[in-house]
């Protein structure tokens, strides 16, 4: 019996040595309460620290008396609650520290029989940073449901059965149907019904792992609405993972509006570029015809002049200015033509040499050139880009005549000629030390018949520049300048690597009298019904 009985005994011990282990081991706070009166017996390490209070501040104190208990009405119905039924369980008991530090708590308690003395054990577990996250958690969802709800986009979320498991109120404003209406349904409600089998197959592929072609991609698509009405739309596709679960979220914009201003936009530009074109008809085939009467007033005013040579003085004058403003006013009906002829007469793109385009130019020029003692640098390395070669070689002929004809009286013209390769393509430049010009003339200087001098300094029509804009245009670049007065002129453009613009397609009548010759060259031709010579 004794051998028996010190067994037993040393079986309880171990069983004590191992209960105490655990409960001074324990990451959960645990009190030992007299079932009784609620008295505390015993309060483990791990209750201690969190607490901040000594054991001996916690033993054989009520559990109410305790500061660090919040809410005292709660802790005694809750040790009622633990007499009565023997199990307690609160998930939110508010605890404060020594310190005065608030912390979050979940209590559970049982009571149990040990030596005929009935315990309760309390374990008490903090919680505050899973009510921390919790809280931010709802703080998020709550953020999110208000940028959802008010969002003029609508926004729908599928899963992978292709069901729709959320639903905005700009969504229901888009297809017309409710949350209630939506939700639980296929999402091919919204789809219509010639597209049903490409979303089917779309998503199944995705799901099978393969390649989501509208993920992360912004794509236009049309929608079915509750009236069966069809809606274009505009849509970004976003694919997201829940617990191995898979969902596609869409942000969907009802784009009618936008289509039916690019619709109006495209009608309008379709009528622009028909009215433009009509208009360029217009001016080439006006300034084309204009120029036989001008021959025909020229030549009779030089008529006028042999037969009458009695003419006093000031009639032989007025006469001079009548033909030398016939002679002008066929000069301006000629650069008309030409500003006319950009883009149509033989305008096809290829791959052109700009250093050849550039050297035949000054070639064109070389009587200018050496008139003027104007020294013409090029670099070495020009590039091959996508144009017409007779429109640039007269855009370079025009820039390069500019610079001549508005060179500096007090030094020698040097014309540089440059290109550097730029975002788009490639950026020419045509600089020059002569005159300059001021600042406010900048863009004015590229209006047709615009002059900054007077005919008597410096001659022209005031359409050479307006000329080379267009010619840039018609390649789809830009061009400018940059100057200052007295410190010469650097004239920029840019040619696309693609080429840009294609050129339009336009019969101009009368083409085939374009050299047809000048006024100065013209014989005058009488009417059929002549008046009496004098």
């Amino acid at each position: 019996m004794a051998y028996h009985h010190d067994s037993a005994q040393k079986l309880l011990v171990k069983s004590e040595s191992r209960y105490r282990r655990l409960f001074e081991a324990a990451q959960d706070g645990i009190l030992l309460l007299n079932a009784a009166t609620g008295q505390i017996e015993d309060v483990n390490p791990y209750l201690i620290k969190m607490l901040g209070y000594s054991y001996t501040e916690v033993v054989d104190k009520k559990l109410w008396e305790l500061g660090n208990i919040i809410d005292t009405d709660l802790s005694k119905k809750m040790f009622g609650e633990l007499q009565a039924n023997g199990y307690v369980r609160y998930e939110d008991m508010p605890l404060r520290t020594k310190f005065g530090n608030y912390i979050d708590v979940e209590f559970v308690s049982n009571s149990y029989d040990c030596d005929d003395v009935k315990v309760i054990q309390c374990n008490i577990r903090n919680i505050s940073d899973r009510k921390r996250v919790e809280q931010k958690l709802h703080k998020e969802e709550t953020r999110y449901k208000a940028v959802v709800s008010t969002a003029l986009d609508g926004i729908v979320t599928i899963n992978s059965a292709g069901r729709i498991i959320d639903w905005n109120q700009s969504a229901e404003r888009i297809f017309g149907y409710s949350a209630t209406e939506a939700i639980g349904r296929p999402v091919t409600l919204l789809i219509p019904r010639r597209f049903h089998d490409r979303h089917h197959s779309g998503l199944k592929r995705v799901l099978d792992g393969g390649e989501h072609h509208l993920n992360g991609k912004i794509t236009e698509m049309t929608g079915r609405r509750k009236d069966t009405h069809e809606v274009p739309l505009e849509m970004s596709m976003a694919e997201w993972n829940d617990d191995s679960r898979i969902f596609f979220t869409g942000i969907i914009r009802d784009i009618s509006d936008r289509k039916a201003i690019e619709r109006e936009i495209e009608a309008k530009t379709l009528e622009l570029t028909k009215a433009n074109i009509e208009l360029e008809q217009f001016a080439y085939v006006a300034s084309h015809d204009l120029r036989e009467p001008l021959r025909m007033v020229n030549g009779f005013l030089t008529l006028l002049e042999r037969r009458n040579p009695e003419l006093d003085i000031e009639s032989k004058e007025f006469l001079a200015f009548a033909k030398d403003g016939a002679v002008r006013m066929d000069g301006l009906v000629l650069a008309l033509l030409e500003l006319s002829r950009v883009g149509r007469i033989n305008c096809e793109f290829g791959q052109i040499d700009s250093a050849g385009a550039v050297a035949e130019a000054i070639s064109n020029l070389q009587v200018q050139i050496q008139e003027s003692d104007c020294n013409v640098e090029v670099v070495d390395s020009m590039p091959m880009v996508t144009g017409n070669h007779d429109e640039l070689v007269r855009l370079f002929q025009n820039l390069v005549a500019n610079a001549i004809k508005y060179r500096h009286p007090d030094r020698q013209p040097v014309i540089r000629i440059n290109c550097d390769h730029c975002q788009d393509g490639w950026q020419f430049a045509v600089e020059d030390n002569g005159i300059g010009i001021a600042h406010e003339y900048f863009e004015r200087i590229f209006w047709i018949f615009q002059r900054l001098h007077t005919r008597e300094k410096y001659e022209g029509t005031g359409i050479g520049l307006a000329i080379c804009k267009k010619i840039v245009e018609f390649h789809g670049g830009h061009i400018w300048v940059e100057s200052d007065p007295d410190h010469g002129s650097k004239f920029r453009f840019t040619i696309p690597d693609a080429g840009a613009t294609e050129p339009a397609e336009l019969e101009m009548k009368g083409a085939e009298d374009d050299a047809a010759p000048s006024i100065q060259e013209a014989t005058p031709i009488r009417p059929h019904h002549e008046g009496p010579q004098t």
